[in-house]
């Protein structure tokens, strides 16, 4: 993941180019199968965990925190949100890969992580009045 962070800076935007490389990358049945299936299951649990950790959750948790700081991202956790989103990636990945259509399924996959990017947004402080 870290490959397909920009280095511009943190946005929504910026993360969900990051996500459409990788979930372009793995249409490609081969890297997919690697990736997601035989890697890990040649591995194992415990070392596909750790290379996952330093290879994809610590650097998309590290724009996370850094969308955090620059006010685009809310309260939660940047390592807890990256966990799930490293998970939901890597399942439109193997869902893409399996249908008939899987460029329809690659912006389906994308509208919905943006929708979920959304869902994580800051909400605006209702006690507090806008001066007009």
């Amino acid at each position: 993941m870290r490959a397909v962070l920009p280095a511009a800076g943190p946005s929504r935007a910026a993360l969900l180019a990051a996500c459409r490389v990788f979930l372009e990358a793995m249409r490609e049945p081969g890297l997919r199968r690697l990736l997601l299936l035989d890697g890990p299951a040649v591995l194992g649990p415990r070392a596909t965990r750790a290379y996952d950790a330093e290879h994809s959750i610590a650097p998309l948790a590290e724009e996370l925190a850094a969308m955090r700081a620059a006010g685009e991202l809310g309260a939660a956790d940047p390592d807890a949100v990256a966990h799930l989103l490293v998970g939901a990636l890597a399942e439109a990945a193997l869902w893409i890969g399996e249908v008939d259509a899987p460029q329809a399924a690659l912006e389906h996959a994308l509208a919905a992580l943006g929708a979920m990017l959304d869902g994580l947004a800051p909400r605006p402080d209702p006690g507090r009045r806008r001066i007009r």
